[in-house]
């Protein structure tokens, strides 16, 4: 049985302890000592990590009564060892948690919407609500709720029961899934329920929550939120981003929005006035093409969308036979259309696209490519073109 020294005090930092067992398997050294201050991965949060004897732990597992800590290499048994946690990945983790049962808690007093999965991931926090949504504006109210608990430092309070009849007048928020050795986390008039992670003492020491989206998820809702220095992070980065923003437009925050909406309302007229000076140019290359003699039209394009192309190329095709091989370099995309019988579109690409660090396809009349490099896709087209050729379809 290993003593479980983070459940008496979560702020244990470095302590002693003895390795009772090794196991090495698949490569893996795994060691379990009389007593951890590691807690082990469960209930949506990862194991802590940390040194023994100054040789790695990166990750911990519970066995039954025992826990066990994965090693970067072997420590003999009955070795006197010294433990130390990776203090900030311990801290962010109890942030995190603690956060994740004020944001539940409220949740469940405000929406009566209960919690249906946690996961603690390397940037993001999600939870499930079973909830088919959640309007913006309760989203916000909940997020400062939240962080007014938060500021009122409440503590935050830890208890374990035997077995599950001592908590009979105790107001879980949802039904333990254990019925011995109970871990209940309480923070008084917010959330209690049954928990095996670390938390702080205090609520304050959360610092803050951000909620960052609310989506829908599976019929539920999936809230991604961030808490302690996570969310200061993305705070200053958001930040920073906003201040460039203001110098950019040269307008203060208030105004910004507005401001974006006319820049896009400006942008929009442009893009369509563009679209129509690009319409008359095409009516002009496509009339071009069609009076071309050669049964191969080869074009480049600096800026033409690929959507655009594959229009002359309808239009080159209903007045006369040819094979339209046109390719946008600001795109990077490639198409071949063509009404030549026997020509096979897809064919030709699947021949010679890979070669020239490209993907695509497509069937016997039209294909598509695209490529990461404009000289990819201009050999990548030469090569076409030189095919089409050695088959003497201008012949």
């Amino acid at each position: 049985m290993t003593t479980r020294l983070f459940d008496q005090d979560v702020y244990l930092k470095e302590a002693q302890a003895r390795v009772e067992a090794i196991e090495e398997k698949d490569g893996k050294v795994w060691v379990v000592l009389d007593r951890t201050i590691f807690a082990p991965e469960g209930g949506g949060q990862d194991a802590d990590h940390g040194w023994i004897n100054g040789i790695q732990v990166s990750d911990v597992r519970e066995n039954g009564e025992m826990i066990r800590h994965l090693v970067a290499e072997p420590i003999l048994v009955g070795t006197e060892v010294t433990m130390k946690i990776d203090w900030e990945r311990r801290l962010d983790h109890m942030q995190q948690h603690c956060g994740e049962h004020l944001l539940s808690g409220v949740i469940y007093e405000r929406l009566k919407g209960n919690n249906k999965g946690f996961h603690m991931g390397a940037e993001v926090v999600t939870v499930d609500i079973d909830l088919p949504s959640i309007p913006e504006a309760m989203v916000l109210e909940i997020e400062a709720e939240v962080n007014r608990k938060i500021q009122e430092n409440l503590p935050v309070e830890i208890r374990i029961a035997d077995k599950l009849e001592e908590l009979v007048d105790v107001a879980l928020r949802k039904e333990p899934t254990v019925e011995t050795d109970i871990r209940v986390v309480n923070v008084p008039g917010v959330d209690c329920v049954a928990c095996c992670g670390t938390h702080p003492s205090r609520t304050g020491e959360i610092g803050i929550l951000r909620i960052l989206r609310a989506d829908k998820y599976k019929g539920m809702t999936r809230i991604q939120f961030v808490c302690g220095m996570r969310a200061v992070k993305i705070s200053t980065f958001e930040h920073r981003i906003l201040r460039e923003l203001n110098q950019q437009y040269s307008t203060e925050s208030a105004g910004l929005v507005d401001r974006l909406t006319k820049e896009r309302e400006k942008n929009s007229k442009l893009e369509q006035e563009l679209k129509v000076y690009q319409i008359r140019d095409m009516e002009v290359m496509a009339a071009e093409l069609i009076a071309e003699k050669q049964m191969i039209l080869s074009r480049e394009f600096e800026t033409m969308e690929s959507g655009m192309m594959m229009n002359l190329a309808k239009t080159v095709l209903k007045e006369r036979e040819a094979a339209c091989l046109f390719g946008s370099l600001s795109e990077k995309k490639v198409v071949l259309m063509h009404n030549i019988e026997g020509l096979h579109a897809g064919k030709s690409f699947k021949e010679t696209i890979q070669a020239a660090n490209g993907r695509g396809g497509g069937g016997a009349n039209s294909a598509q490519g695209s490529f990461q490099e404009g000289e990819d896709l201009k050999r990548f087209m030469e090569q076409v073109e030189r095919m089409l050729n050695s088959e003497k379809i201008d012949k």
